[in-house]
């Protein structure tokens, strides 16, 4: 059964897509091997690589494709995949990836995001209120100390590391997500010669 192309003037679908979140995933799958890969390889302790499904997460939300469900659900997925790479108790970085989901989700209608210095900007900012999240979720569920100066000192620092190289990330991995996005949602209007 053949699609036909919208008809001009009306929106274009704005669904993500199986393809697109396949793609994803496998963008953040690929993303955590080689992370990992790296860390092992590298042995430089304590050095937090960038995190790269937190890029993706916010990619998707901002990008306002998709239903809140959706959108929270590939979110769920990806921060599930975060979990079983980090060795983290499982539904630690789920919670804190379908929440940034949803909040940049929220936000794509207000916020544009176009540009290098933009680009880090977000992801600083975001990378540190995601990894504050995090942290505050790991010690308040599961107990793991009180939230004071031990969070202050060690977890602080590398929530912020983590953030810094985050936001130098970003402008590399938005444009290949941008792309990716492009070839699963091409607009048909667009490929029309003449009238």
């Amino acid at each position: 059964m053949a699609t036909s192309a919208p008809a001009p003037g009306s929106p274009l679908p704005r669904e993500i897509g199986a393809g697109a979140t396949l793609a994803f995933l496998g963008c953040g799958w690929i993303a955590l091997i080689l992370c990992s890969s790296l860390a092992a390889v590298l042995r430089v302790p304590r050095v937090p690589a960038p995190d790269v499904v937190m890029l993706i997460v916010l990619f998707v939300g901002l990008t306002g494709r998709g239903t809140a469900a959706s959108v929270c659900a590939l979110g769920a997925a990806l921060g599930y995949l975060g979990d079983l790479f980090a060795g983290s108790p499982k539904g630690l970085h789920l919670l804190a990836c379908a929440l940034l989901a949803l909040l940049a989700r929220a936000a794509s209608s207000r916020l544009l995001v176009r540009g290098p210095i933009a680009t880090a900007g977000v992801a600083f900012v975001t990378a540190l209120g995601f990894g504050a999240a995090v942290v505050t979720l790991r010690v308040t569920a599961l107990g793991d100390g009180p939230l004071g100066d031990g969070f202050a000192s060690a977890d602080a620092r590398a929530v912020l590391v983590s953030a810094l190289s985050t936001a130098a990330a970003a402008p590399a991995v938005f444009p290949l997500l941008r792309r990716i996005e492009r070839f699963f949602h091409r607009d048909p209007r667009a490929l029309a010669v003449g009238s």
